[in-house]
């Protein structure tokens, strides 16, 4: 964890991708180290160990979740959709075009 934050003033930055977060796969002092932290699909509990207690709960929406900011300020995102679209329809309708393309290889 001090590494972390040493690192972070030298200009390196540290990325961590886990699909757990708890204090039983991420030692909570390396938790705590991280100035952004980013959340996605979380569960209720993931999301209070990862942001701590907060009304915001993001929309079960592919690519949404929640950023923590360095200044603590707690915000909802858009990241990623998985095909472009309008409407979700759009996107599904992609979806299962890409599907067939990629069934013929």
């Amino acid at each position: 964890a001090l590494l972390a934050a040493e690192m972070r003033h030298m200009g390196i930055y540290l990325v961590v991708s886990s699909t757990e977060i708890s204090t039983h796969h991420l030692p909570g002092e390396l938790l705590t180290a991280f100035a952004t932290k980013i959340g996605l699909q979380l569960t209720d509990q993931q999301r209070i160990e990862l942001f701590g207690p907060t009304a915001l709960a993001p929309e079960l929406v592919p690519g949404r979740g929640l950023v923590l900011l360095p200044d603590r300020a707690l915000h909802q995102v858009q990241l990623a959709l998985p095909l472009p679209g309008t409407t979700e329809h759009q996107r599904y309708e992609g979806i299962k075009a890409e599907l067939q393309w990629l069934s013929r290889y």
